[in-house]
């Protein structure tokens, strides 16, 4: 009896370490390809030579000047912040569907993200208002997408609070309210808004990875590392919390407080993307949701597994917004949109939404 629970222990074990794999070689190759791959064609040869230089490993050569500038100031930016932001969206999604006990719930759903957007949105309005007297112009629109975002998510919280008997029903209830204020909000700053600001709110709504630089890498990183820690030191509570809030409470959790904090940790992270890359939507669904499926339903491997992959999704959706209609750019949403579109209506279809 021991030896079989053992064989089905390392078997499992196993399973678990080529799922692992099979995400870190995915997301390496989507590295490479996006490396490569865009409106100049970078050779395997020319790259390895590029990066060998910049680690000091080799002499760097004048006729490799024009590959290194694309490598090191371009790409390589906008690769780093599509892999952070897809591992932030990832992780968001697992934490938001293990709180909520719905496979269907992203970080879109309880008003993250249109808070976001309404900040966004009223700072490109109202910029010349704004900045008269300041010269953080430049800050002004991450700033206050990021504000937007905390601020949606502390007063879903804050109304969940308030009720006799919060749950995860109550938050998605107050979500809604949220994206429906939001929204209406936006309708209001774009009516008022002059064409210059539409073009700008257009882009900053579809979403972009075109404008990423190392600055705001870091800044992405650091809140979305933070974001993601705090989610996985959560994990076991997850784990009781998709049980129901009566057995989270036999087992000595309180899931009201669980439910805070894992919301707290997601608007950091998200909040942080979604101020400097703009709206980018489904990803936060399909990567815990594929991930579930491969590894089952503990959040200690479907955490760092969905941030994987959503790193992929997003890396494999910004080199069709690059290439696609090359040396024109598609917007990044508008393709994470044509991804996770089909796959929702998949979902529903073989009964996600009672799973």
């Amino acid at each position: 009896m021991i030896g079989a629970l053992r064989s089905r222990m390392a078997a499992a074990e196993g399973g678990e370490a080529r799922a692992y794999a099979l995400l870190a070689a995915a997301l390496l190759a989507a590295l490479g390809v996006n490396l490569s791959a865009g409106a100049l064609h970078v050779p395997l040869e020319a790259m390895l030579r590029v990066f060998a230089a910049a680690l000091g490993l080799a002499e760097p050569r004048a006729a490799d000047r024009i590959f290194e500038v694309v490598l090191l100031d371009v790409r390589l930016p906008r690769l780093a912040m599509a892999c952070v932001v897809g591992a932030t969206l990832g992780v968001s999604g697992a934490a938001m569907q293990g709180v909520l006990r719905n496979p269907l719930a992203e970080p879109g759903l309880l008003g993250t993200t249109s808070g976001a957007a309404l900040g966004a949105v009223a700072a490109i309005v109202l910029e010349g208002w704004l900045t008269r007297r300041h010269d953080f112009a430049h800050l002004l629109v991450p700033g206050a997408a990021f504000g937007g975002a905390l601020a949606a998510t502390l007063v879903v919280v804050a109304v969940a609070r308030a009720v006799a008997l919060p749950s995860a029903a109550t938050l998605l209830l107050t979500g809604i309210a949220i994206n429906a204020l939001s929204g209406s909000a936006i309708g209001l700053l774009i009516s008022i808004a002059n064409d210059e600001q539409l073009r700008n709110l257009t882009f900053w709504m579809m979403g972009s990875l075109a404008n990423a630089n190392r600055a705001h890498t870091l800044v992405v990183a650091l809140a979305g590392g933070l974001g993601a820690f705090a989610v996985y030191r959560h994990a076991l509570a997850l784990d009781a919390a998709t049980l129901g809030d009566d057995v989270a409470g036999h087992l000595g959790l309180d899931p009201v407080a669980v439910r805070g904090r894992v919301l707290a940790a997601v608007a950091l992270a998200v909040g942080a993307s979604v101020a400097f890359v703009g709206m980018v939507g489904f990803v936060g669904l399909v990567a815990p949701h594929l991930v579930r499926l491969m590894l089952g339903a503990r959040h200690r491997l479907v955490i760092p597994a969905a941030a994987l992959l959503g790193a992929t999704l997003v890396l494999l959706a910004d080199l069709a917004a690059r290439t696609a209609v090359a040396p024109a750019e598609l917007p990044l949403g508008v393709l994470t949109g044509l991804i996770g579109g089909p796959f929702l209506l998949w979902l529903l279809m073989r009964g996600g939404m009672d799973k």
